[in-house]
């Protein structure tokens, strides 16, 4: 046999032929089954049919929308105060309460902004927690919570808060004088539980400019715990709401025209509470506590302007009925 003739043998398998298997097979080989057919005919479908390049965008889609629903739920809690955040400041605002330790409020809130002497000549110490429309005023005896405040600085803030006689009281969404309603909704009367309204209107920079209505004196049936609501002039302008220029401190029942006209024109923007601490409100629209058996006036029941920031001072900050 000459030299340069190959020897003799089986044909070398057509190429292609062994790429899909052999065509006596009943099932291809399964390695180049899965790694190339079908992904290229796939691949040219999805290319060139409109039906193909639509699933192909669905697909997408899903997985876009799979991811993203998977970061939601990831950050639940996160998403939900940043787009419902008014929602999420009310419940965490419904679970305050005078009586609370300073310890929990500052777990809720963070840590205060502004800490001062609450009432020259006692331990009651005073905390200011700046909030996105409002801020929580917190008076403490020594890790105690004695009287807990919230003053809304928006007319679109409005919390409610369950008193300790049981009743609620919306700031803003209702005038001052039906601030406070019963569970039935139907409104009480201001000034119902003691009839007492103090009021110190704005005459020199240094003026209260508050009007405060006492909502219930302490009791048993109250656990201990006084309310009183208002409207706190750093985030109201009680001079135009028509409450005149004259202080006044008595019975709502015989306060003068101008003093009744301010409780049906402003909504409440501050509601507070006590607790374990003897409170009567005074003059002046401040209160006074008795401490070691005697009387010292001069505690604010919602802060005084001069104690917060310029920036939070909004004198449109309250609504008007």
């Amino acid at each position: 046999m000459p030299a340069d003739q190959p020897l003799a043998g089986p044909a070398p398998p057509d190429r292609a032929v062994a790429d899909v298997g052999d065509p006596g097979d009943t099932f291809p080989q399964p390695v180049r089954w899965i790694g190339r057919w079908p992904w290229s005919a796939w691949t040219r479908w999805h290319r060139t049919s409109v039906v193909g390049h639509l699933v192909g965008r669905l697909l997408l889609g899903l997985a876009g929308f799979t991811s993203a629903l998977v970061l939601v739920l990831g950050l639940g809690p996160q998403a939900y105060r940043a787009v419902f955040w008014r929602e999420a400041e009310y419940q965490v605002l419904a679970g305050l309460h005078a009586g609370n330790s300073l310890s929990y409020l500052v777990g809720q809130l963070g840590e205060p902004a502004f800490v001062k002497p609450a009432l020259a000549g006692t331990q009651l110490t005073q905390h200011i927690f700046l909030r996105r429309d409002h801020l929580v005023m917190a008076v403490t005896s020594g890790a105690e919570v004695v009287v807990l405040s919230v003053l809304s600085c928006d007319a679109g803030f409005a919390p409610d808060f369950v008193t300790p006689d049981d009743t609620l009281v919306q700031l803003q969404a209702r005038p001052l004088h039906s601030a406070e309603t019963g569970r039935d909704a139907r409104p009480i009367s201001a000034g119902a539980g003691s009839g007492l309204v103090s009021y110190a209107p704005w005459s020199t920079a240094s003026s209260v400019n508050q009007l405060v209505v006492e909502g219930a004196a302490v009791s048993n049936a109250s656990r201990g715990r006084a309310f009183y609501f208002g409207v706190n002039g750093a985030c109201a302008d009680l001079d135009s709401l028509g409450a005149g220029t004259e202080p006044y401190f008595g019975d709502l029942a015989g306060a003068p025209d101008t003093v009744e006209a301010a409780t049906a024109r402003s909504g409440a923007n501050f509601y507070a509470e006590t607790m374990d601490l003897e409170v009567a409100l005074g003059e002046n629209a401040q209160a006074g506590v008795l401490i070691d058996g005697q009387w010292r006036g001069g505690l604010f029941l919602s802060p005084y302007h001069f104690d917060l920031p310029t920036a939070l001072l909004v004198p449109g900050g309250t609504r008007r009925h």
